[in-house]
This record gives structure tokens, C-alpha cells and sequence, in this order.
């Protein structure tokens, strides 16, 4: 589980369309929110086990201008008496450009890839989870 969520921790999907011609990495850097999971809008039922669910409310990542990144997840956690836990989990590392495409990667070995189309990019980890970003303006 940790694993999975340190994949979710980066994000981050949009439903991609076409590319935009008119951006390129130099336009990429900013602050993005994570607005969908697999093409359901947040909050994200990841998983539930009776009466506990697990649910990802909110999430974000900053791209600089130097090739790093920086990521959040907030998911709550209601366990099987009620009680609500929220917890943010955070993830950092690298990020470059292959073409059209955000290429993520972070020390732990965790790689996204996908395509940004204007402000938004639609991040596909390797168990084929796609997490929508939208780029904040």
C-alpha cells in the first residue's frame, strides 16, 4: 500500500485530447491540482474494506524552472467506528521534458509519463493509474 501510494503522492488526470502545439516545457513550470483519478473527479474512493474506506481529497504538485518537482496528497481515512484521519503525503524529485510528454521520477524509483495538452497533463504511473493535473492560473 505504501508503494501504490507513493505512485499516487505524483501525480497526478485530465482525460488527455489532442497536444497543444503553441506550449513546450518552457510553459510547464507552475502550480498544478490534482482534479481526477482514472477519470473520476475527486474525492477518490481507493479502496474500502468493510466498514474503513480510504479516499484521496485533494492533491497538488509545483514544477520549477530547474527540472524539479514537488508533489501532495491528501487522503482521509474512516475507519470501521467513524473516526475520520486525514493524512498528506508528500513526494519530490525530478522532472523533463520527451516531447509533449512530463516525464516525473523520484529517488524511491517511482516514474509517470504523459502528455500535457495546454494546462493540463494526464500522468500515467506503472500500474496504469492516470492522475489529472490542472495547471492553477
Amino acid at each position: 500500500m505504501r508503494k501504490w501510494m507513493a505512485g499516487l503522492v505524483l501525480l497526478v488526470g485530465c482525460a488527455s485530447a489532442g497536444l497543444d502545439a503553441g506550449g513546450g516545457p518552457d510553459t510547464w513550470p507552475g502550480t498544478y491540482d490534482l482534479g481526477s483519478i482514472n477519470g473520476s473527479a475527486l474525492p477518490y474512493l481507493v479502496s474500502s474494506f468493510g466498514t474503513t474506506a480510504f479516499t484521496i481529497t485533494s492533491g497538488g504538485m509545483l514544477l520549477d524552472g530547474k527540472g524539479s518537482f514537488s508533489a501532495t496528497i491528501e487522503q482521509t481515512n474512516v475507519d470501521g467506528l467513524g473516526v475520520k484521519t486525514i493524512s498528506i503525503h508528500a513526494s519530490a524529485g525530478t522532472w523533463s521534458a520527451a516531447g509533449d510528454s512530463l516525464k516525473l521520477f523520484t529517488s524511491g524509483g517511482i516514474f509517470l509519463r504523459g502528455p500535457v495538452v495546454r494546462d493540463a497533463v494526464a500522468l500515467t504511473d506503472n500500474a496504469g493509474v492516470v492522475y489529472a493535473y490542472v495547471k492553477r492560473r
